[in-house]
């Protein structure tokens, strides 16, 4: 995916991982916005909310984590298919049967459409 960290998937799922962070602390920001009323904690929390908001509302990005999350959705459905476990490697010596077959021809066949 272009515009992120130049290595390819999966190293660009930092800045995937990064972004969700970002849209789950402006969601938690805007909720304890609505709580404070104090001038300098309100001054410090919009502060913030506006950085987290310069990252979560650019374009650029939001389509680039689009990318970056689809992506991620076929690799983890690849995963899923080969047998690998979640923190395996795609290397790693998995024996071979019918049913890891059957799987990546359905992963195929879906990324075919």
């Amino acid at each position: 995916v272009n515009g992120s960290s130049g290595y390819g998937f999966p190293f660009s799922l930092n800045h995937l991982n990064f972004y969700l962070s970002c849209k789950e602390a402006g969601k938690r920001l805007s909720d304890l916005s609505g709580k404070i009323s104090e001038t300098k904690s309100r001054k410090l929390l919009n502060s913030v909310e506006y950085q987290i908001n310069r990252i979560i509302k650019d374009r650029e990005i939001v389509e680039t984590a689009s990318k970056l999350s689809d992506v991620n959705m076929l690799f983890q459905k690849i995963r899923s298919a080969f047998n690998v476990p979640e923190k395996g490697n795609l290397s790693d010596n998995i024996e071979d049967d019918v049913s890891i077959h059957d799987q990546c021809n359905i992963v195929i066949g879906e990324m075919e459409v």
